[in-house]
C-alpha cells in the first residue's frame, strides 16, 4: 500500500519562513536599483549612460516580482498544508464515526453459521 505523508507543521513553517524573505528581495531590488541609476549618473558617457538606465528600469520590476512571487509561494505553500491538516482531522473524524457504525453492525453479520 502506498501513501503520502506530510509532516504539515513543518510545511507550514517553511511556507512562511519562504514567505518571509520577500521582504528582502524587495530591499535588494532597491538597492541594486539605486546603485544601477548612481553609475548611470556617474557614467560621463551619453550612451552608457542611458544603457544603464535602460537596464535598471528593465531589472527592478523582475526583481519586485520576484518578491512577489516568493510571498505567493510562502503563502500557498502554508494554506496547502492547513488545507492538508484540516482535512486529515475531518478524514478522521469521518472514518471513526463509520469505523464504530461498521463495528457495530459488523457484530451481528459476523455470527457464527450453524448448520
Amino acid at each position: 500500500m502506498s501513501f503520502l505523508e506530510v509532516d504539515t507543521d513543518v510545511v507550514a513553517t517553511a511556507g512562511r519562513q519562504t514567505a518571509g524573505t520577500s521582504d528582502s528581495w524587495q530591499v535588494w531590488g532597491g538597492q541594486a536599483d539605486t546603485a544601477l541609476r548612481e553609475a548611470a549618473t556617474a557614467v560621463s558617457e551619453a550612451v552608457v549612460s542611458a544603457a544603464v538606465q535602460t537596464y535598471a528600469a528593465d531589472w527592478n520590476p523582475r526583481i519586485q516580482g520576484l518578491a512577489t512571487r516568493v510571498d505567493a509561494l510562502g503563502r500557498n505553500t502554508t494554506s496547502a498544508s492547513n488545507v492538508v491538516s484540516t482535512s486529515d482531522a475531518t478524514s478522521v473524524a469521518y472514518l471513526n464515526t463509520q469505523g464504530g457504525v461498521a463495528e457495530s453492525v459488523g457484530s451481528h453479520l459476523s455470527r457464527d453459521i450453524t448448520a
